[in-house]
């Protein structure tokens, strides 16, 4: 596993100094279950009732510390000291979160009564239950797991997974700033919520100078979480100011916690709110900035709307549900779980911006690691579970919690890495498939294009083009934006961007992948090229033979013709020869001019013995114009086919003969004079000839066309040409 650089050089791999991390926060949840144990208890579980203005008794676990008469629902109204002092407890919640009050005075009474309260109770003291009767209470040794309140496991479980996922991007890049920050934030949403667990554990009341340091220490590392959400913000993908911003945001934060903690100021709205309402307006305006400065960088937009969307949709939420009705009402949508659960989700969506877009220049392989570090983390946090709350022997919920995890985490965990991932398992039999279909490709010459096919199947890229580089390998490009593929025929690449149609980047299992596919493709290919060598040498050794037997016999018979008619004859078999030897190598090019010019004189030659007048025009497009060889035996056939029907069916004194090209077609027409009456009733044109040209043209993948106007006859041929 790669090593990274951490502290002064140290090295450390990333999986162990997540352990670490994980270890240091179960410690403190110890020590946090220490402090709890150790506050004033009378067995109770206490709410607020809004409607009465007194707390109420929701849960009773040691009945015998309340003398039996505290039962479920009875309303706390008073404490009677020893001396007879009463205390009332009208208006007095034990749930408020601390920093909830709008203003510092109503917060430092709070803590007075709380102190008060706690202290009676230290001494010795009664309950007014209902205001009616007085129950003599006094104080448990100790307090079970099972009192804990589920807020307090949900707290810690929401912090803890926060503090994996800052602390394993800071493992994987410990020299990158934005992945620092992101860490440092981790780090005070746990702290926060380490803070907060604790004192939503109290019962009736806990010391006000305890409370107000644990509220103290939950606004501090609260404010580190915020403030260094906004350093990332302004830090990435780019900086947006010429200085650090940490700097700018140290001071700011410095200025509103010793506001805080010393009370200098009371703000206008909500002391302890209005800052976070600041923040998330300087988070729009940063939001603003970075989306400005990215304009022209459409990799750094992708991540950074990634990011945006997170924060400000996490983070908005948390306002509506739970800050904003604070002020406004006086109390919140959700509880205080519910808004960390909201928040958790901010960091769960910088996780998936990680393996989807590669935030903070983290690989995909940060996913495994956090997943089995996670798998190694549940089976302590089971084990845990099912000695508290069980009461099962540690060696019996040890093997139970690795059957639990075995069974339940691990498929879990494979289920959601192939669909966060991308990875759908490719097969064997569909490698064999893709390669079978590029082996297919190589008659046709199509093998680049089928091969362009195969990988948009293959990985469904949001586009792929062409490139012009040299590749000799496949090669990620940008961070897994795009991935360059060799082709496998002649130089050149093929770009792909964005792999599943811009749902995520490429990775280096999708590069091994290809360059799998491709090197296989490659092997098969030089497999059917050395077959077609091979078929091509053959026909090379059939055309010599022909050549040199046939053709040399038919020579001979030319120079030896008695009369016209038979060297005619003997002309046509020796040019029909070396137009089948020209046929059997498909891959010959001919120059287009030197064959129109041939097609010309051999007309010439034909027409001017019998007195018919011959018109030749050319209309070429400037780029040269190439013929296969297929392509000029089927033109010239079409040619002297339409020129024989012209002498056998017609009386004309004129003919002729227009080609012209564009950059796709080319056109030949061929128009006679001298049709009579009787050969345009009869149809003698539409004769086997004439289908003979429809079909020469449809083997070009063109078409031929006969029509009559009057005494004039016209034959029009479309093929495409070779590009």
């Amino acid at each position: 596993m790669a090593y990274q650089s951490v502290f002064n050089g140290t090295r450390i791999a990333p999986l162990p100094l997540m352990g670490a991390g994980a270890a240091l926060a179960l410690l403190l949840i110890l020590s946090a279950l220490v402090f709890i144990e150790r506050q004033p208890w009378l067995g109770l579980g206490v709410d607020y009732d809004n409607e009465s203005g007194f707390p109420i008794v929701s849960v009773v676990y040691e009945p015998q510390h309340a003398a039996g008469s505290v039962r479920q629902d009875s309303r706390l109204t008073a404490i009677i000291s020893d001396r007879g002092d009463r205390i009332s407890l009208e208006g007095f919640d034990p749930t408020l979160e601390p920093s909830g009050f709008a203003h510092f005075d109503v917060q430092k009474h709070y803590f007075e009564r709380s102190t008060e309260i706690t202290e009676v109770l230290a001494e010795g003291a009664s309950l007014e239950v209902d205001g009616e009767h007085r129950v003599p209470v006094s104080l448990a040794k100790g307090r079970g797991l099972d009192s804990l309140p589920a807020d307090f496991w949900l707290l810690n479980l929401f912090g803890l997974l926060v503090w994996a996922i800052g602390l394993s991007v800071f493992a994987a890049r410990p020299g990158e700033r934005a992945a620092r920050m992101l860490c440092l934030s981790s780090a005070g949403f746990y702290v926060s919520c380490l803070f907060n667990s604790i004192y939503v554990c109290r019962e009736l009341a806990m010391s006000g100078e305890t409370l107000a340091s644990l509220s103290a220490g939950n606004r501090a590392a609260l404010l580190v979480m915020l403030f260094a959400i906004l350093a990332l913000m302004a830090r990435f993908p780019g900086c947006i100011t010429r200085r650090p911003p940490e700097l700018y945001l140290t001071v700011a934060f410095c200025l509103v916690l010793v506001n805080e903690w010393q009370q200098l100021v009371d703000l206008p709205v909500h002391s302890f709110f209005l800052p976070v309402y600041i923040m998330y307006a300087a988070g729009i305006a940063i939001a603003f900035v970075q989306w400005r400065k990215t304009r022209n960088y459409p990799v750094d937009r992708a991540a950074l709307k990634w990011m945006l969307l997170a924060v400000f949709i996490i983070m908005g939420t948390g306002l509506v549900t739970y800050y904003i009705p604070i002020t406004v009402r006086g109390s919140p949508l959700l509880p205080e779980w519910g808004l960390v659960a909201i928040a958790s989700m901010l960091y769960v969506g910088f996780a998936l911006g990680i393996i989807r877009y590669r935030l903070f220049q983290v690989d995909r392989w940060w996913l495994t690691i956090w997943i089995w570090f996670l798998g190694g983390l549940s089976i302590v946090l089971v084990d845990m579970a099912l000695i508290a709350y069980l009461k099962v022997q540690p060696p019996v919920a040890l093997m139970g919690a690795v059957i639990f995890v075995g069974w339940l985490y691990f498929p879990v965990r494979q289920w959601a890495w192939e669909g966060l991932t991308g990875g759908k398992g490719r097969r064997q039999h569909q490698l064999v498939r893709m390669v079978e279909e590029i082996a297919g490709a190589v008659p046709s010459g199509e093998v680049n294009d089928t091969w362009q096919s195969v990988l948009t199947r293959s990985f469904d890229p949001a586009s792929i083009q062409p490139i012009e580089n040299r590749v000799s390998e496949v090669r990620l490009g940008e961070n897994g934006t795009r991935m360059d593929v060799p082709l496998l025929e002649h130089n050149g690449a093929l770009r792909l961007f964005y792999a599943h149609g811009g749902k995520r980047l490429f990775s280096t299992d999708d590069r091994e992948y290809a360059e799998n596919l491709f090197q296989v493709s490659r092997r098969i290919l030089r497999v059917h090229q050395a077959e077609m060598e091979a078929v091509q040498q053959e026909r090379q050794r059939i055309v010599r033979d022909l050549h040199d037997d046939v053709g040399g016999q038919l020579l001979s018979l030319l120079r030896q013709a008695p009369d016209d008619y038979y060297g005619s004859l003997a002309r046509n078999a020796l040019q029909s020869l070396r137009e089948s030897m020209k046929a059997i190598d498909n891959d010959a090019i001919q120059d287009a001019s030197g064959c129109i010019d041939d097609w010309q004189a051999e007309a010439e030659e034909r027409l001017f013995p019998l007195g018919v007048n011959l018109d030749w025009s050319k209309q070429l497009n400037t780029a040269p114009l190439q013929f296969s060889v297929r392509q000029a035996i089927n033109l010239r056939r079409i040619l002297f086919e339409a020129i024989s029907n012209a002498l056998q069916h017609a009386s004309p004194r004129r003919i002729s003969v227009y080609l012209k090209s564009d950059d796709n077609y080319l056109e030949l027409t061929l128009v006679n004079d001298g049709v009579d009456q009787s050969t345009r009733h009869k149809g003698l044109l539409r004769g086997r000839g004439l289908n003979n040209m429809q079909t020469r043209a449809s083997e070009l993948g063109g078409m031929s066309e006969f029509s009559i106007d009057g005494e004039v006859a016209n034959v029009r041929t479309v093929i495409p040409i070779i590009p």
